[in-house]
Parts: C-alpha cells; sequence; structure tokens
C-alpha cells in the first residue's frame, strides 16, 4: 500500500494516495516514510494541521529523519511560524549538513526575522554545497540589497545570471539594484 500511494501521488490522484498511505500505517504504524509521504500529500492538499500531524508522528518515530523536520518546517513556513520553521530547519542541518535547500530556506526564515547577517550565512553555506543554486544568489542579493550594500547585491543577481541568463526576476533585481546606485544606463541593458 505504501508503493500504491507514492504512485498514485505521482499521478496526482490525492485522496487514493492518502488512503493507499492510511491503509499502509494501519498494517505498520511505525513506518516513519509513510507518515511522511501522507505529510508531503496533506500538504499539497493545503490540509496543513493533518500535514503537521503526520510529519510530527514520523518524527516520533525517528527523531533524526531529515526529511521529516524539513518538510515540517516548510509547512510552518506556510503558517507564517517562523521560528518554529527555523528550529526544524536547524535540526535537518544538524543531522544532514549538506542539504543545500535546508540551508536556503533557513536563510529565509531568519531573513524573515530580520537576522540578515545570519541569513546572508545560511545562503553562503548553501552556495558552498550547491555553487549552482540560483535561488540562494537571489535571495543572497535581496539580502545585501537590504543591507546597503548594492555591489554585492549585484555580484551575487550576476553571479546568478551566470548560470541562467533568461530568468525575469533576476534581471529586474539586478536592475533595480543598478536603478539604486544610480546607474540608469546598466539598470536598462
Amino acid at each position: 500500500y505504501y508503493n500504491l500511494g507514492g504512485a498514485f501521488h505521482e499521478m496526482g490522484v490525492l485522496d487514493d494516495s492518502i488512503q493507499s498511505y492510511l491503509k499502509s500505517l494501519s498494517i505498520d504504524p511505525d513506518y516513519a516514510e509513510a507518515h511522511n509521504n501522507l505529510g508531503n500529500v496533506y500538504r499539497q492538499k493545503k490540509l496543513l494541521d493533518k500535514a503537521v500531524n503526520s510529519y510530527m508522528n514520523a518524527i516520533n518515530i525517528n527523531p533524526d529523519y531529515p526529511e521529516a523536520h524539513y518538510s515540517i518546517g516548510l509547512v510552518f513556513q506556510d503558517l507564517g511560524q517562523t521560528d518554529l520553521m527555523i528550529s526544524h530547519i536547524k535540526k535537518v542541518i544538524t543531522i544532514k549538513p549538506d542539504f543545500a535547500e535546508a540551508h536556503n530556506n533557513l536563510g529565509i526564515a531568519l531573513k524573515r526575522n530580520g537576522k540578515l547577517d545570519d541569513a546572508i550565512l545560511s545562503y553562503k553555506n548553501a552556495l558552498a554545497i550547491q555553487p549552482n543554486n540560483i535561488e540562494a544568489y537571489n535571495n543572497l542579493g535581496n539580502v545585501f540589497k537590504e543591507k546597503g550594500l548594492i555591489d554585492l547585491s549585484i555580484r551575487s543577481y550576476k553571479a546568478a545570471l551566470q548560470i541562467n541568463p533568461n530568468l525575469m526576476l533576476l534581471n529586474i533585481n539586478l536592475g533595480n539594484a543598478y536603478k539604486e546606485l544610480g546607474q540608469l544606463d546598466d539598470a536598462i541593458a
């Protein structure tokens, strides 16, 4: 039933996926991966309370399950509970320090909490692990811009554009950074 739940999830048949995972859990209630994947389906359906319960079940079974901590952290982000998100994402990084997306998402949460220097460190950690992480470069550029470090923000946006020059958001961010420096010719280019 676990595999069937995954297949239904991949096909987008979410209600059948839920039923299959629930059946799997009725057979083996301590199957952490089934709880986690059920949480993923609930999150996709925007049933966030049920998602939190499923992820917590997975974590209670396996406290060092990085995917469950990461996923519940994303739900807490969706719910605007940044401190809980930070707590779970930090746990992910403790368990799996090479998880670049966790570092990037920690940076997002830290920025929301006004901890810009800590956010910068998180984005740099993400980039050290995954040097082609466009989102981390963009986020880093945004924090530098917010701190008034426009030259560094431009450098970050340009690094991301080296990876993919066609991303509109990055081009807009770069143009706005040049505009802040009064370099309108560069902003238009």
